[in-house]
């Protein structure tokens, strides 16, 4: 069940980066590359006559906006990625308290269980096993006699 939560959030978390990755590629970068091009003036640094400026002002050009573009899939993936680290400590948390419970539980189990045994050897010496059984009998029995009758009641 562990392993099934985790992957349960990480296909959801997959999908969600998919989403804003696809956002990215198909609207944002589109829309700033078409506004940077104008306002970064694209078109009069690649007039220049000099080619070796134009090389080195159109590389300028293009890392500034890859530096841009980076920065915003940074700014909407990073909070998806943290999100998803958290739940997954949250589940790991739960799972980790749950196995120290259980193990705690069946402790405490095997103590009843080796009560039990003692008290069915210190009985049976003294010939009072059988007793404590009948009496444990009896009161299932009453136990049982009583929901029946309270069913009948509620039933008319």
């Amino acid at each position: 069940i562990h392993f099934s939560y985790k992957e349960l959030i990480h296909t959801y978390f997959d999908n969600l980066r998919i989403q804003t990755i696809t956002f990215l590629e198909t609207s944002w970068i589109p829309a700033y590359l078409e506004d940077y091009i104008q306002t970064g003036d694209l078109v009069n640094i690649a007039r220049d006559s000099d080619p070796t400026l134009v090389l080195e002002g159109v590389q300028d050009w293009v890392e500034f906006a890859m530096e841009k573009i980076e920065k915003k899939r940074r700014e909407l993936i990073d909070p998806i990625n943290s999100d998803e680290v958290a739940l997954l400590k949250i589940v790991d948390e739960a799972f980790s308290n749950l196995i120290r419970a259980n193990a705690t539980i069946t402790a405490h189990l095997n103590s009843l269980r080796k009560i039990q045994e003692v008290q069915d050897d210190v009985l049976k010496a003294m010939n009072l096993k059988e007793l404590r059984d009948k009496i444990n009998k009896a009161l299932a029995g009453a136990s049982d006699r009583a929901k029946k009758a309270l069913e009948k009641l509620k039933t008319g």
